[in-house]
């Protein structure tokens, strides 16, 4: 009939589908990550607490594609809350009750009991201990605390009478002026000492800080430190303070016998100026810093008017004194 009849043959390769198989899986809890899976994807991503079904899909080589299906389980996991890491003072012994949320769980480490009854070592240092709750179920949790015992303070307070321009220390009469001192590299960083200083006034903060003594009298100074927030103190006292009056000679007897020979004024702090004038008013001797040594050499027994000029710049003193030969 005159048709023509043409053949051709094209081959086709049909591709198998990846295997994919998804063996039961065990229950998880929350936040938990596996490792070793590369290259391919979960649906979803993240799974949330409660029972979660996983679509795994597999893509071969040739871009065929395969998927299952398989649920899994996850478990809420606790949220372990406690208070923050504790600092105890030097000596402490009494035991302590610690406390985390949820209730229920188990301490362990040094000095703990599982009910969390906690006493502090005998040395100071720091302890760890742990609370674990959900012990022996698919989901424990468990969280640090650490407990220090601070070492005791190295408290070494000095008092020091002021020192004058010639190296000699300001005697003990008021007013009388005094350094108090606690070296700071000995102490904790939040170390406040406080002093008080015996004699009613008020009490002065620092690790260097000066006071002076208005009134004769004993006085016994004290430094308090504080430190750990202010929930820990020390205190040391210091050698009893004695301040003498001042006290004014108004005779003296150069008489070589070695027994008041001098004109010797008791004032307090450093040397004063002494001037010396006769009663016609002519000027017998001077010193500017008087060292109670002036003996009336040269000079006829009789009344003598002295001024004494404090180094302080307090008001100048004034009076008189019989030389007796």
């Amino acid at each position: 009939d005159g048709s023509c009849v043409a053949t051709a043959t094209r081959a086709i390769t049909v591709a198998p589908l990846p295997l994919v198989a998804a063996p039961a899986l065990p229950n998880i809890c929350a936040g938990v990550s596996s490792v070793g899976i590369a290259q391919y994807v979960f649906t979803p991503t993240m799974a949330l607490v409660g029972r979660q079904t996983l679509t795994y899909t597999v893509t071969s080589a040739q871009g065929c594609q395969n998927q299952i299906a398989t649920t899994i389980l996850v478990l809420p996991a606790a949220v372990v809350v406690m208070p923050a890491d504790t600092v105890l003072c030097p000596g402490s012994t009494q035991a302590i009750q610690l406390r985390a949320t949820p209730a229920g769980g188990v301490w362990t480490g040094p000095g703990v009991t599982a009910s969390g009854l906690f006493t502090p070592p005998t040395t100071p240092g720091t302890v760890a201990v742990l609370y674990t709750v959900g012990t022996g179920t698919p989901c424990p949790v468990s969280a640090m605390r650490r407990i220090t015992l601070l070492a005791a303070p190295t408290l070494v307070p000095a008092a020091q009478p002021l020192a004058c321009p010639s190296g000699a220390l300001a005697p003990a009469v008021a007013p009388y002026t005094v350094i108090f001192n606690q070296p700071a590299a000995t102490l904790l960083a939040d170390a406040v000492v406080t002093w008080d200083f015996g004699d009613g006034s008020t009490p002065a903060i620092g690790f260097n800080v000066t006071h002076t003594y208005l009134t004769a009298g004993t006085f016994q100074p004290t430094a308090t430190l504080r430190f750990n927030s202010g929930r820990c103190s020390a205190q040391a006292t210091l050698a009893p303070i004695t301040v003498q009056s001042m006290l004014i000679p108004n005779v003296f007897t150069p008489n070589g016998d070695h027994l008041n020979n001098f004109f010797a004024p008791r004032v307090g702090g450093c040397q004063p100026r002494l001037e010396v004038y006769s009663r016609w008013g002519q000027r017998v001797y001077e010193s500017p810093a008087y060292a109670n040594n002036w003996d009336g050499a040269g000079q006829a027994a009789g009344l003598y008017y002295f001024l004494l000029t404090p180094a302080d710049g307090s008001p100048v003193i004034k009076g008189w004194v019989e030389l007796i030969r």
